[in-house]
C-alpha cells in the first residue's frame, strides 16, 4: 500500500475544523497545532512528517469546476486536474523552488478530499510565489492553494495571491522563510480562515513586518473559496479593501498594573568582556539599544570586534552585523582577528600566517554559521537599514 495523507477533519486538541489529516499508516497529524495522534487519537510526541514520495501524478489543464475556479486561473497557477468523463477526480497543485523548478506537488482526491504530497515541498517557496515578481503594491496570503487561486480570481486577476504550504500551523514558519519576498511588497493582506487558528496565525505573521504594513481581512464567510462558490465577488472585494492594518493590542492605564509592576519580566543578560564596564552597566540585555560613541580612531571598531567574538563564545544566538563602512570580507577578518589575537584585517599581517592557520581561525568563528552580515554597495537609506534589522531579528533569529 502506498503511504499517503488521507482525509482531513477536526482536531481533538485545538478544535480546528479541518486541520487534522489522517495518514494511511494509521495516525493523524494536525497542521494547525502541529500535534500527532495515534490510531486511537491519543496525543503522541510530535515527530517529523514522513518522507514524501516522488512526483508521479500527471494531469491536464482544466477548470476546478467543483471549486468554481476557471481554467485560466488554474493555468496561471500551473494547477492541473485528472478527469474521468466530465468529472474532475484529482487536483494537482505544483510547488517550485527559488530556481523555478517543480520540486513537489500536493494531490487532492476530489471525491474523498484525501490529500498527499509528492516530491519535496519542504524546500519549496510559497504556493504561487514563482508567478509574481516581488516589489508590487499588494500581495495576499491565504491558508491554502484553492483560496489563493480564489482570491486571485475574486480580485480580478490583478494582484499577487499566494498560499502558505500546510495551513495555519505552518504560516509563521513559511512567511519567515519568504520574509524578503513578502516584505518587498508595499502592502500585505492576510486572508486566513476565520477560525481561532487562522486568527492567531494572522497576528503572528503580521508581527513579522513593520507597523501598518500588514492588513488582516475580517470575512463574513470562512475563506476566499466560499465567496467564489457563492458568487460573492463584490463582498470579498469590499472585505479585502476594508482589511484593517494590524496594530498590537494592550494599551492600559498604568494605575491598573497593580502587583504586576513588581513581577520581573524575563530579560536575557550577557556580561561584557570587561569587568569594569559590567560594574557600571550590569551587562548587555536583550531588548535594549546600546550606543558607543567617541572621536575618530579611539577604538569603537575594536570594541565591536571584541564584542562580536565574545557573543559567539558566550551565547548560542545568531549575530547580525550591518557594518556600513566596510566590506563583508573585512568584517569576516575582523572577527577572525580576535580569535587569532592578530590584526588579520591588515593584509601584511595576514600574510604572516599559513592558509591552514587562517582556515582554523575561520572555522572557529565565521565557520560557526552564526554570523550574518549585510553585503551592501554604495549609499543606503534609513528604511532599508530598518528592514535589514527586522529581517535579521525575525527571519534569521539574530538576538
Amino acid at each position: 500500500m502506498e503511504k499517503r495523507w488521507l482525509d482531513r477533519g477536526a482536531c481533538p486538541k485545538c478544535g480546528s475544523s479541518d486541520g487534522n489529516v489522517k495518514h494511511s499508516e494509521g495516525y493523524s497529524y494536525c497542521f494547525s497545532c502541529n500535534t500527532r495522534f495515534g490510531e486511537n487519537m491519543q496525543q503522541e510526541k510530535v515527530v517529523p512528517i514522513p518522507t514524501e514520495s516522488a512526483i508521479k501524478t500527471v494531469g491536464t489543464t482544466g477548470a476546478l469546476t467543483e471549486r468554481n475556479i476557471s481554467k485560466e486561473t488554474a493555468q496561471k497557477y500551473n494547477t492541473s486536474v485528472k478527469v474521468n468523463g466530465n468529472m474532475n477526480t484529482h487536483h494537482i497543485y505544483k510547488y517550485y523552488n527559488d530556481s523555478g523548478a517543480n520540486i513537489g506537488n500536493k494531490v487532492r482526491d476530489v471525491a474523498t478530499k484525501n490529500m498527499w504530497v509528492e516530491g519535496n515541498i519542504t524546500e519549496a517557496t510559497l504556493f504561487g510565489q514563482n508567478l509574481f515578481t516581488g516589489g508590487g503594491k499588494y500581495i495576499t496570503i491565504t491558508e491554502g492553494e484553492v483560496d489563493a487561486m480564489s482570491a486571485y480570481e475574486l480580485l480580478g486577476s490583478k494582484w499577487a495571491c499566494v498560499s502558505v504550504k500546510t495551513g495555519a500551523g505552518s504560516a509563521l514558519k513559511d512567511c519567515k522563510k519568504a520574509f524578503e519576498y513578502l516584505d518587498s511588497f508595499q502592502n500585505i493582506v492576510i486572508s486566513f480562515d476565520m477560525d481561532k487558528q487562522g486568527r492567531e496565525a494572522s497576528e503572528k505573521v503580521a508581527q513579522l513586518f513593520s507597523p501598518n504594513k500588514c492588513k488582516i481581512m475580517n470575512m463574513e464567510f470562512k475563506d476566499a473559496n466560499e465567496y467564489l462558490k457563492m458568487g460573492k465577488r463584490e463582498k470579498f472585494s469590499q472585505a479585502w479593501w476594508n482589511a484593517q492594518s494590524y496594530t498590537p493590542a494592550g494599551i492600559i492605564n498604568l494605575r491598573d498594573l497593580g502587583d504586576k509592576l513588581y513581577t520581573e519580566d524575563f530579560c536575557e543578560t550577557v556580561p561584557y568582556p570587561w569587568a569594569k564596564l559590567n560594574d557600571k552597566t550590569y551587562g548587555l540585555r536583550t531588548g535594549e539599544l546600546i550606543t558607543f560613541t567617541s572621536g575618530a580612531g579611539m577604538g569603537k571598531s575594536s570594541i565591536m570586534r571584541e564584542m562580536m567574538h565574545h557573543l559567539l563564545k558566550n551565547t548560542n544566538h545568531n549575530i547580525g552585523i550591518l557594518a556600513l563602512e566596510e566590506g563583508i570580507k573585512n568584517t569576516a577578518f575582523n572577527i577572525m582577528s580576535v580569535e587569532a589575537d592578530a590584526r588579520l584585517y591588515i593584509k601584511e599581517i595576514r600574510e604572516k600566517f599559513s592558509i591552514e592557520q587562517l582556515k582554523e581561525y575561520e572555522k572557529n568563528t565565521i565557520g560557526s554559521g552564526r554570523f550574518f552580515a549585510f553585503d551592501h554597495f554604495g549609499s543606503i537609506d534609513n528604511d532599508e537599514i530598518l528592514s535589514m534589522f527586522r529581517f535579521m531579528a525575525q527571519a534569521l533569529e539574530c538576538k
